[in-house]
C-alpha cells in the first residue's frame, strides 16, 4: 500500500482476489465494513470533501442497470414477502451509480431515490447463479443492503476471469424449487431480520 496526493493505493493479487470471491458473505460485510472505516478515518478533510463531490457527480451520471444486471435483481427479489415487496419498489427505481471490475467479478453500485420505503434489517442475498458462455463454473451473485435501502449488487466467478461481453446468460437458484423467500432470508440474516416488519418511508433505519 502506498500513500500520495490522490489518496491511498494498493495492489491486489489474483489469488487474493480468488480468496475474496470464495468467502462467506459474513466475511465480506466484515470486510466491507473494516475497509470503509479504515479509508475514512485516514482521509483528510479534503479528501472526504472530494469523495462528497464525486459521490454527487456520478449521481448526476447514473445510468440503468444493463440486462444482467436488471434479471439478476428481479429473480433475487422474487417472492410474496413484504420484505421483498419493498425492495422491488426500490428495485423498480434503481439506477447504476458506478460499476467496478475486479477481475473476477464486478460491484454494481446502485442509486436509489430518497423518500422510498426502507425495510428493516441487514440482509444480504445470495442465492441466484448464472449459466454464462466462457465461464466453465458460471457465476454467483450478491445483493447488499444498507440502511434499509438496495445499496449494491456484486457478481463474482469461481475462479475465472469475468467475460469481456456477455451475450447471453440463464439463471437459476441454489435449489430449485426456490425454498420460501423468507425462510431463505431468515437463514441468512440471521436475526436481525424481523418476523414480518418493514419500516415506513419516514422512519430512521434501526
Amino acid at each position: 500500500m502506498s500513500d500520495d496526493d490522490e489518496g491511498f493505493t494498493y495492489e491486489v493479487s489474483d489469488e487474493m482476489l480468488q480468496r475474496f470471491a470464495r468467502s462467506t458473505l459474513s466475511q465480506r460485510i466484515q470486510w466491507l465494513d473494516e475497509m470503509r472505516v479504515f479509508s475514512w478515518t485516514m482521509a483528510s478533510p479534503e479528501t472526504r470533501e472530494r469523495w462528497r463531490r464525486v459521490r454527487e457527480s456520478k449521481r448526476r451520471m447514473s445510468e440503468p442497470l444493463n440486462a444482467l444486471e436488471r434479471a439478476v435483481l428481479d429473480k433475487i427479489l422474487d417472492g410474496d414477502h413484504p420484505v421483498l415487496e419493498i425492495l422491488r419498489t426500490q428495485a423498480a427505481a434503481t439506477r447504476v451509480a458506478d460499476r467496478k471490475h475486479t477481475g473476477v467479478g464486478f460491484y454494481c453500485n446502485f442509486e436509489v431515490p430518497d423518500g422510498l420505503p426502507r425495510v428493516a434489517g441487514r440482509i444480504p442475498f445470495g442465492d441466484v447463479n448464472a449459466t454464462i458462455p466462457g465461464l466453465a463454473h458460471g457465476a454467483g451473485f450478491v445483493l447488499f443492503l444498507r440502511d434499509g435501502m438496495l445499496d449494491f449488487l456484486e457478481g463474482y466467478t469461481f475462479g475465472e476471469p469475468w467475460p469481456r461481453e456477455i451475450s447471453g446468460f440463464v439463471l437459476r437458484y441454489d435449489v430449485d424449487p426456490r425454498p420460501s423467500s423468507f425462510e431463505k432470508l431468515r437463514r441468512d440474516a440471521g436475526p436481525e431480520l424481523p418476523d414480518r416488519g418493514v419500516a415506513r418511508a419516514d422512519q430512521k433505519p434501526s
